[in-house]
């Protein structure tokens, strides 16, 4: 749903922005507190659990992660670097550099919508992107695509194959294939 706020009287309107525009940079100031959190609440229920079952059960855990950052690293590496290389024309190297905040923040958050503002000041400050453009697009990108699912669910197939049944392993294939299509 959209709302049209540029009537043939902008005056009449401006309070309403700016209470918008207020709302999203206290909500964006909310989203950064709770991330400076996040590790510490990550790293207290790793402890609960290894205190609770042992450090033999982080073993299979460790492994999965292992095997997911492998395959994030090639989908990024060959998906994006070459999408950014060949359609875009740009030198992949430099554009990453210039999109090292909001691909820091994406990765360690795990979470489209708390990388919206650090996705937000990049792509206007550092990559040029006009605000209003911005303003569109980024949220957009949080909300559709999910291309990491190329690097996650497969990574989880294949750990998940020493283990699970043929039948599970054909919903992951679909499972894996279906956010990427859309």
């Amino acid at each position: 749903m959209a709302l049209d706020l540029s009537p043939k009287k902008p005056d009449a309107v401006q309070p309403v922005k700016a209470l918008f525009a207020s709302l999203t940079e206290v909500l964006h100031q909310v989203v950064k507190f709770v991330l400076r959190f996040t590790p510490y609440g990550v790293y207290a229920l790793i402890a609960v659990m290894a205190a609770r079952y042992g450090l033999e059960t982080l073993k299979p855990l460790g492994m999965l992660i292992i095997v997911t950052y492998i395959a994030l690293i090639l989908h990024f590496v060959l998906v994006f670097g070459g999408l950014i290389s060949f359609v875009a024309k740009l030198n992949p190297l430099r554009f990453f550099k210039k999109a090292y905040p909001t691909i820091a923040v994406a990765f360690t958050t795990r979470s489209s919508y708390a990388t919206l503002p650090i996705n937000l000041e990049v792509i206007t400050k550092r990559l040029g992107v006009s605000p209003k453009v911005a303003s569109f697009v980024a949220p957009l990108g949080a909300t559709m695509n999910f291309n990491g699912c190329g690097g996650v669910w497969p990574a989880v197939a294949a750990y998940g194959r020493l283990w699970s049944p043929y039948s599970f392993r054909i919903f992951m294939a679909f499972r894996s294939a279906l956010p990427n299509i859309s």
